[in-house]
């Protein structure tokens, strides 16, 4: 859940601030020193945004997807059109530990292209028991001026594809039979 400071009511006088303003410049009228030094209010929500990066816990609105080596990346469900259609596109990086999994609800070719995304990937198309049919290893960017024929696009037969961090194939061993595996959201709209 969310948190904010609240605003006190002020005192009638009117003289001092409340709420967020009162805790950095004094406790009371006669205080003529923050309750809480500034510097140690920003280095206190700087190591509490570090060690929650540092935890370990999944980062929000992804699955777990463990590679045949056991290492797992959290990965974003791509289950609608829209989110599909949007990919990666129009974002600056993929962190390395993160993915996106494009879920379909059946079993056909598919032709993936990098317009509009500005790093390179690895792919990896699964079947439906999550086997690796086939891996594209550092699929290139293509740049903004990109004609739309000149645009890298890879194709193969896939219910599930996995888009990675360029040398997460090379880095985690994957070959062609690989089982992936991951379990779907609850409510997911593709069967099983």
């Amino acid at each position: 859940m969310p948190w904010a400071l609240a605003p006190r009511a002020e005192p009638a006088s009117g003289n001092h601030p409340g709420g967020f303003a009162r805790l950095f410049r004094g406790s009371s009228p006669s205080a003529g020193r923050p309750s809480v030094p500034l510097w140690r209010a920003v280095c206190s929500v700087s190591l509490c945004v570090v060690a929650g990066c540092r935890s370990g816990a999944a980062p929000p609105n992804t699955i777990p997807v463990r590679l045949p080596g056991g290492a797992v990346l959290h990965a974003e469900v791509a289950a609608t059109p829209e989110t599909q259609t949007r990919g990666l596109m129009f974002r600056d990086r993929l962190p390395e530990r993160r993915a996106m999994l494009f879920v379909y609800p059946d079993d056909l070719p598919r032709e993936f292209w990098m317009k509009h995304v500005a790093f390179d990937l690895d792919m990896a198309f699964l079947d439906g028991d999550g086997r690796v049919r086939h891996l594209f290893a550092r699929v290139p960017a293509a740049h903004a001026l990109t004609p739309d024929e000149a645009i890298p696009r890879v194709q193969g037969r896939a219910r599930y594809v996995l888009e990675m961090h360029a040398g997460s194939i090379e880095r985690h061993r994957l070959r062609v039979g690989d089982r992936i595996a991951f379990t779907l959201p609850s409510g997911s709209a593709i069967p099983d």
